[in-house]
């Protein structure tokens, strides 16, 4: 057992239940606006204990978190009630990302079972998507939920339709393999993110790629558009953040990590980017300073993935027993929510 610090700021900060085990998923809550008048951010619960959670994603109205796991399970989490609601055996090898489409109709996951796994959460109904040939890193959907683009080690990006399974586009021209990719808020674009050092921008309707990203000096394991799709952002194994201007392709470069950059997301208004790192800490930047603003640590190990909850935290409105224990109002506050996998990063 351990208690949690905020790094930087020279104190420690304990939470009022100090007992929660260090590993698996933890839940915080961050300000929109932070600075140092603020309440530190404290996590709000362990929701998944193991050690092994690789993925972890919001349902769309906030109310349920999806995680997946090394044992090929996808389990679905009711967040106020800490209860699971499904746990379904969606691959045969460990299952790498999970996410859910924005109307919520869809759930897909990807895993080393070179699959992808696609679940109505109305029906139940699933359908095993095949076609790559090496394993399945990453899968996001298009903004209305009719495509879906996934990212593979065989160093391509397959976008198909929802619907049918059909691969449309098969994009082609990253010379490593492929780790993340995200549609652009208007779904026009897609961003891959790749081994090669490079992330690019395609055109997600002709499949013609439209701008190379270059400036990292090591893996691109992250890529995401800001929510008006002006900028992106890019995490890299050179320790360092990248930002994008997608209109003049300008790039700067955001420092402070000392280890691989795992993952990146911006805040819901676009002004803040949030960073979880292999030095075991969680940074939360200004978009347009490049200013640290606020340094999240008590991990222990790699952080690989982060989520923010939908919107600027309505769906925890009312959940005033969930909540209580902070004595925080939520309307203004994002809760971020993250795994760290203890084994480390698998290449």
């Amino acid at each position: 057992m351990s208690s949690l610090s905020i790094l930087g700021h020279g104190h420690p900060f304990r939470p009022a239940n100090s007992q929660l085990q260090v590993g698996g998923v933890q839940a915080w809550i961050v300000g929109d606006s932070v600075d140092s008048r603020q309440s530190w951010p404290s996590p709000l619960t362990q929701i998944y204990q193991s050690k092994e959670v690789l993925s972890v994603a919001f349902s769309p109205d906030g109310h349920e978190i999806a995680y997946a796991s090394y044992d090929g399970f996808v389990c679905v989490w009711d967040v106020p009630r800490g209860a699971c609601l499904k746990r379904i055996k969606a691959h045969t090898a460990s299952v790498w990302s999970v996410t859910f489409s924005q109307d919520g109709d869809w759930m897909a996951s990807t895993s080393y079972d070179h699959t992808v796994h696609l679940q109505n959460m109305a029906t139940g109904a699933s359908h095993k998507l095949k076609g790559h040939t090496d394993w399945v890193h990453s899968v996001t959907f298009s903004p209305k939920g009719d495509q879906l683009a996934s990212a593979s080690h065989d160093k391509t990006v397959h976008i198909r339709d929802v619907t049918t399974g059909v691969v449309v586009q098969k994009l082609q021209g990253h010379t490593g393999w492929v780790v993340c990719v995200a549609f652009s808020p208007d779904g026009s674009q897609l961003a891959s993110a790749s081994s090669d050092c490079t992330g690019c921008i395609w055109d997600a309707m002709t499949g013609r790629p439209l701008w190379k990203l270059e400036g990292h000096s090591d893996t691109v394991f992250s890529i995401t558009f800001s929510p008006n799709g002006y900028q992106l952002a890019s995490a890299s194994g050179d320790h360092t953040i990248r930002i994008w201007d997608a209109r003049t392709k300008e790039t700067w470069e955001l420092k402070g990590h000392a280890q691989w950059v795992m993952s990146v997301k911006f805040s819901p208004d676009g002004c803040q980017l949030a960073s979880a790192s292999g030095d075991q800490t969680i940074c939360i930047w200004d978009v347009q300073t490049g200013a640290s603003l606020l340094r999240l640590g008590g991990h222990t190990s790699t952080i690989c993935v982060m989520t923010g909850s939908p919107g600027d935290g309505k769906a925890l409105r009312g959940r005033q027993t969930w909540a209580q224990p902070l004595g925080w109002p939520l309307s203004h506050r994002v809760c971020w929510v993250v795994s760290e996998l203890v084994r480390g990063y698998h290449s």
